[in-house]
């Protein structure tokens, strides 16, 4: 699913066709990486049959894995553009709709 949404935004059907996951699982997945800030939604976008849907794109800028001693660490760096505050800004309005 990250490596899908490392290539640009995605919206969930693009992401079944990508993955070859189920839509279901694709849904559930994108909400666990939402609410954990991995993953945003930037903007909204329509169909050609008018339907409105969500596009996804994910924050990770760099993931490095490192082993030593036995054990393994994982460091995340996150994005941080212009997109990603409009993104955050976004949510906070969207939640604050609910």
């Amino acid at each position: 699913m990250l490596t899908a949404l490392s290539g640009g935004e995605r919206d969930v059907h693009g992401l079944v066709v990508e993955t070859g996951l189920p839509q279901s699982s694709v849904y559930r997945k994108l909400r666990e990486l939402t609410e954990r800030g991995v993953v945003f939604v930037p903007r909204l976008a329509f169909t050609r049959e008018g339907r409105k849907v969500e596009m996804f794109r994910s924050r990770l800028q760099e993931v490095r894995v490192v082993f030593a001693n036995g054990r393994a660490r994982i460091d995340v760096v996150l994005r941080q553009d212009m997109s990603d505050r409009i993104g955050d800004m976004w949510e906070e309005v969207r939640g604050s709709a609910r």
